[in-house]
């Protein structure tokens, strides 16, 4: 698996489809890694040069511990894109990855072509909100970090939330089994630096862009929200 080194991560990450292909990046979300996409690639690589990433702490994507952040994150993928040749990409993020497509997109909008998100969010809109959601996301990061990642995964989709995935077991099994590989330590990083209420707020920059394609659904891979 390919790596990409820069002064805040080392990232991991494959491609599929040809270089002259127009790019899209795929970013997943929490608990995840590149894995969650590789079903959709053989489609996906048909029409574009896919660049499926591991974000900072998950899978082998490594992080210095003061750069679980959206702005070091955002650099990083910057650098992956403009070291493989890319200067224009498409984006489609899912959940933490969508919130950072989206971020993306906002501060780097010469970059991005078009964003296609699913289960994200422009942030908090006041400082109470981000205040509160630190305060619940740095309470999971710490079970996350002292438990056993298999009692929390368990725990984790035993939420409403997740009820759907749950009906499909050999999926879901095949999904456990990929969350179970990464870095408990790693991944309580990840969550209380790319916390929802730590993530700039980017609701004014909306009206600045010109596409902006919120819902995807995925009909046969579907994936849980964080």
């Amino acid at each position: 698996m390919p790596t990409f080194s820069t002064q805040h991560h080392t990232s991991h990450y494959i491609t599929a489809g040809q270089p002259e292909q127009p790019a899209l990046l795929l970013l997943h979300g929490f608990l995840g890694s590149h894995a969650d996409f590789l079903p959709l690639l053989p489609t996906l690589s048909q029409h574009f040069y896919c660049i499926d990433a591991a974000l900072p702490g998950h899978g082998k994507t490594l992080a210095k511990a003061t750069t679980y952040h959206f702005s070091e994150t955002a650099d990083s993928l910057k650098s992956l894109l403009f070291q493989l040749g890319i200067s224009q990409t498409y984006l489609l993020g899912y959940s933490m990855g969508g919130r950072l497509a989206l971020y993306l997109t906002c501060l780097f909008p010469t970059l991005v072509l078009r964003v296609v998100l699913e289960s994200a969010s422009p942030g908090l809109r006041s400082i109470e909100e981000q205040i509160a959601r630190q305060k619940k996301d740095d309470a999971i990061a710490y079970q996350l970090a002292t438990s056993p990642l298999n009692t929390f995964l368990t725990h984790w989709y035993s939420l409403p939330l997740f009820a759907d995935i749950k009906q499909h077991d050999s999926h879901y099994q095949q999904m456990l089994k990929r969350r179970a590989i990464n870095n408990p330590y790693a991944l309580a990083q990840a969550l209380r630096g790319l916390s929802t209420g730590r993530q700039p707020p980017l609701w004014s920059n909306l009206r600045g862009l010109e596409y902006l394609e919120t819902v995807i659904q995925f009909q046969q891979q579907r994936l849980p929200s964080n």
